[in-house]
């Protein structure tokens, strides 16, 4: 067991295995070293649990980092939101949206893209696939399946009305299609 705390932080979100047997999560951190209110923060640990690397993502909004998963050129590709700022109150207090994203990092923590989906709120999960990746969110109250390229731009997406608002998690099937399961 290993803890791995710094000041302010504000835990994490999603965990998965590296290709060298250890462990990526990601998730919020706020404070010591932060850009903005909160940061995406990916820790790296080898299968003992030593830190091989910490690294923050952010700008001066406040971003989550939700979910990671491997890609199969060693990086990794994490899931989340942003809340962005899109006016003030008649009291003088912001006004927050919140803005899926999708990014990828390198092996070695390094930034290689981050895409925000204008109208999706929420990243819950994100799958590679052969091509691109696949990967559900919210979008209006209700499920959206996302279908990016390998640059995480988006090929197609689909919401689906008649769902509950809590989309969990997603996989590419073998034969083609997908399947996701949300909650109620």
């Amino acid at each position: 067991m290993r803890r791995y705390n710094l000041g302010a932080m504000q835990g994490g979100l999603g965990i998965t295995t590296s290709p060298d047997g250890g462990f990526v999560a990601t998730g919020q951190h706020q404070n010591n070293g932060s850009a903005g209110g909160c940061d995406v923060f990916v820790y790296k640990v080898d299968a003992c649990g030593n830190r091989d690397w910490f690294k923050l993502y952010g700008t001066e909004e406040s971003e989550g980092g939700k979910c990671i998963e491997p890609t199969n050129d060693g990086g990794y590709v994490i899931g989340g939101s942003t809340a962005i700022e899109v006016g003030v109150d008649g009291m003088g207090n912001p006004v927050l949206d919140n803005e899926g994203f999708a990014m990828r990092i390198n092996a070695e923590g390094n930034l290689q893209w981050y895409r925000g989906f204008e109208g999706v709120s929420w990243v819950f999960d994100i799958q590679p696939m052969a091509s691109g990746f696949a990967a559900i969110g919210e979008a209006g109250g209700r499920p959206v399946l996302l279908r990016l390229d390998a640059e995480g731009e988006v090929l197609w997406a689909k919401r689906y009305p008649a769902l509950s608002a809590k989309p969990l998690a997603i996989s590419p099937l073998e034969a083609g299609g997908f399947v996701f399961v949300s909650n109620q």
